[in-house]
């Protein structure tokens, strides 16, 4: 995606903050952000732009005036995230991805809509087995890029 420096025409959101986040129109992540902040969600304007590097090139042209980038933590240590956060109209998230809210337990049993008769516990260890080569393989690449 390229980023066009300027000035903003409109903005769609109204007195709504707008998060910018990782993803696509057709991506997942909109639905998990939503998920996440709850009832709160109708407070933001959630809108996708790409990978972690398109956000963190969109907040340096200085557009973002009414939110917010959401970045994912990957592998960034607590100096790296001050540092951007202290740059940048940007904040990151407190797990490594946006997926892995949904393999806290603590997290999942505060969700209302969770079905009583799901064994939250044994899913995500059954969860966790699988992605462990993935994580491996995600922090190797982050850490030679």
């Amino acid at each position: 995606m390229s980023i066009r420096r300027g000035k903003r025409e409109s903005i769609t959101s109204g007195d709504r903050k707008v998060i910018y986040c990782e993803g696509n129109q057709n991506s997942i992540d909109i639905i998990f952000l939503k998920t996440i902040f709850g009832a709160q969600a109708i407070n933001f304007e959630f809108k996708p732009l790409g990978s972690c590097k398109t956000l963190l090139d969109y907040a340096g042209t200085g557009l973002v005036d009414n939110g917010f980038c959401l970045l994912d933590r990957d592998f960034r240590t607590n100096e790296e995230v001050q540092r951007l956060e202290n740059s940048y109209p940007v904040k990151f998230l407190l797990a490594h991805e946006l997926e892995y809210y949904f393999l806290d337990r603590n997290y999942l049993e505060k969700l209302p809509y969770i079905k009583s008769d799901v064994e939250i516990h044994q899913k995500i260890i059954e969860i966790k087995s699988v992605k462990k080569v993935r994580f491996l393989a995600d922090f190797l690449q982050f850490k030679i890029n």
